[in-house]
């Protein structure tokens, strides 16, 4: 279980967001792989890659509120990415994420939940960045999306 509070909100935030993702997604790659290969923290290696995968990336506090405890984050953005070779997959795979994050019900494999941690769901930009990554031969199919969420402790 991951705890949201002090100096690790934000890393914190990424690592609640990520394994919410691996207990409620399923590979569709062909051998299956296991959550922990293809939804990840941070970008792997150019020779680790294997397409898809869905790449957390930062996590960082919008706006701040001063109250009579001292400074509370009101709002954190997680930001992540979706590399597929097609932009079919890569949107599909997207739009799961998404939904996965954004319903107050999805839990790690403790069950915890988002809003249970204090994280309500506000709203998600998306926008597509196609290109190529260094040491990786073919054109990547990318989804950069932010994920915004109300921090409610």
């Amino acid at each position: 279980m991951v705890t949201l509070e002090g100096d690790e909100l934000e890393n914190n935030t990424l690592l609640l967001a990520r394994d919410v993702l691996r207990n409620n997604m399923t590979d569709h790659h062909d051998p299956a792989r296991p959550n922990t290969q293809w939804i990840v923290k941070s970008a792997l290696k150019d020779e680790d890659i294997d397409l898809p995968m869905i790449i957390l990336d930062q996590a960082n506090i919008e706006e701040a509120t001063v109250t009579f405890t001292g400074q509370i984050p009101e709002r954190i953005v997680v930001g992540l990415m979706v590399w597929a070779r097609n932009s079919t997959r890569r949107d599909k795979i997207a739009q799961e994420a998404k939904a996965v994050l954004r319903d107050e019900h999805s839990a790690d494999s403790e069950g915890t939940t988002m809003l249970a941690s204090g994280l309500r769901y506000l709203r998600s930009t998306s926008r597509n960045s196609d290109g190529y990554i260094q040491g990786y031969s073919e054109l990547l199919r990318i989804k950069e999306m932010d994920i915004t969420y109300q921090y409610m402790r």
